[in-house]
């Protein structure tokens, strides 16, 4: 009796693991779909200064909610982020093959961690099935058990 209650303790403590692990790639996922949408933001935003002409009053974000007005004079280039706080100076072409990259490569992350996620899924439905499986067993073997006497 005391090997069974040893397996149910491992069991339970694999699933709380793999929930805990289940919650992290849930919030992965969220920072994905985030920058996503900020990639979508950003190529719309290029597109648009593609077809600028002259000179143009637009709003800068300064971040919670708060903007600076400033102009934009004609196609410019782009200063684009390449990692570690680094600048790259692109022309707006180069910057939407740029941020496209980011695109595939935040849609091929969202993939992996959406496979992760079904993975840990079917493995916490298994255990749990085997877990019930064993208690049931259990509940059978002390009915027979007490039968008997």
């Amino acid at each position: 009796m005391a090997t069974i209650a040893k397996g149910q303790e491992e069991r339970i403590l694999i699933m709380q693991l793999l929930r805990q692990r289940f919650e992290e790639l849930r919030s992965q996922a969220v920072l994905v779909e985030k920058g996503f949408m900020e990639v979508e933001s950003t190529n719309a935003c290029l597109d648009e200064m593609k077809g600028l002409e002259g000179e143009k009053d637009i709003l800068v974000p300064l971040g919670s909610g708060a903007y600076g007005r400033a102009s934009l004079k004609g196609k410019q280039d782009v200063l684009v982020n390449i990692g570690a706080g680094v600048l790259m100076e692109l022309d707006l072409g180069k910057s939407s093959d740029f941020v496209a990259e980011r695109k595939k490569e935040m849609e091929q992350a969202a993939k992996v961690i959406q496979s992760e996620m079904e993975q840990i899924a079917e493995a916490i439905s298994k255990i749990a099935s085997e877990y019930q499986h064993e208690q049931e067993s259990d509940s059978i073997n002390v009915l027979r058990q007490s039968s008997k006497k």
